[in-house]
């Protein structure tokens, strides 16, 4: 009898712990998401083709690692997209992944566009942390700290996760093209947003 009354003492404390624990988290800050939606597609025969996105930046058709001309022009405003690292010698940095249509251009950012993303305001403990201009604070594994530490106050950085699981990638917009691949790109988590 006294086991089964412990037994349901210890049911009863767990209960109480792992409610106590769910109301706990409920007040926990939520991870922000970093995701960008198409506000205009202008796909050119000749010329420069362009995609605006919500973030106010713009990105240059430069070649396509997977599709053509034709997938883009079925890109719609509202559409969200992901900015991937585009391989070596694709003549870009980036390419567009649309989550809702097929292609995968390659793209430039243009330099009118680069006030469109926050910029590094504090580097701390040798590039483990960085703070940016939205007041975000990110945290680097020592992996990271191999890119961030060549990092400068500054420069502008595009950030990228859902917000689903603490894993972002950051990318340092100011660093040249031909800077070495390794130094430009750094995943970290994010801590919080600062006053």
């Amino acid at each position: 009898m006294n086991s089964m009354k412990y037994f349901l003492s210890a049911i009863i404390a767990m209960t109480a712990l792992s409610v106590t624990a769910d109301a706990t988290c409920k007040n926990c800050q939520t991870l922000p998401a970093y995701e960008r939606k198409i506000t205009a597609v202008d796909v050119q025969d000749k010329g420069s083709s362009l995609i605006s996105l919500d973030d106010g930046s713009s990105w240059e058709i430069v070649g396509f690692l997977v599709g053509k001309d034709s997938d883009v022009r079925k890109w719609k405003k509202g559409d969200e997209i992901d900015l991937y690292w585009s391989p070596p010698k694709s003549k870009g940095i980036f390419c567009i992944n649309n989550r809702q249509n097929d292609g995968q251009p390659i793209v430039l950012l243009r330099s009118d566009s680069l006030n469109s993303f926050p910029t590094i305001v504090e580097i701390l403990k040798d590039g483990e942390y960085i703070k940016l201009s939205d007041n975000s604070l990110w945290e680097f594994s020592w992996w990271g700290k191999t890119s961030t530490k060549h990092w400068k106050y500054g420069q502008h950085v595009l950030v990228q996760g859902t917000g689903k699981r603490n894993n972002y990638s950051l990318a340092n917009l100011d660093l040249s093209d031909d800077s070495i691949i390794n130094i430009k790109f750094a995943h970290a988590s994010f801590i919080k947003f600062e006053n």
